[in-house]
């Protein structure tokens, strides 16, 4: 994610737009920034009082910390063949907290584990025969 646009940019294209100096597509061609952007900035200015750009906060903890990881990874070894879905739903009973399927998914790519699933063929639509020799009745 690129860096803010600085607070003193954001000024001068609120001061030029305020003194009048043309609307917010000549001011964000002069300045080499989008109108809605100046449209934004002189609204921000108006509301909030201020340009400042907003501070980021963050993301959400994962609900499987780094400290779980080696119990999954054992879970896994005990049973190597159980889905995402079914590893979630034996953590949920083993430790009481609910995690869905792709919450598991995200803790096995942390450890680095991948799964091949099995390739999908259809059934056939011819019965399927025996491999035995058909009887021959004698000289054609």
């Amino acid at each position: 994610m690129p860096a803010p646009i600085s607070s003193d940019v954001r000024e001068r294209v609120v001061a030029a737009y305020e003194a009048g100096e043309g609307g917010y597509g000549t001011i964000g061609k002069r300045f080499k920034v989008d109108p809605k952007t100046v449209r934004r900035w002189v609204k921000m200015r108006i509301t909030k009082g201020h340009l400042a750009p907003a501070v980021h906060r963050g993301s959400v903890p994962p609900l499987i910390s780094a400290a779980d990881l080696p119990k999954i990874m054992r879970m896994v070894e005990i049973k190597s063949d159980l889905s995402a879905e079914m590893l979630a739903k034996q953590w949920n009973s083993e430790t009481g907290n609910n995690v869905s399927r792709s919450t598991m998914v995200r803790a096995l790519q942390r450890l680095g584990l991948t799964w091949k699933k099995k390739p999908f063929e259809r059934p056939s639509r011819v019965e399927k025969t025996s491999r035995t020799p058909e009887p021959s009745f004698g000289p054609r």
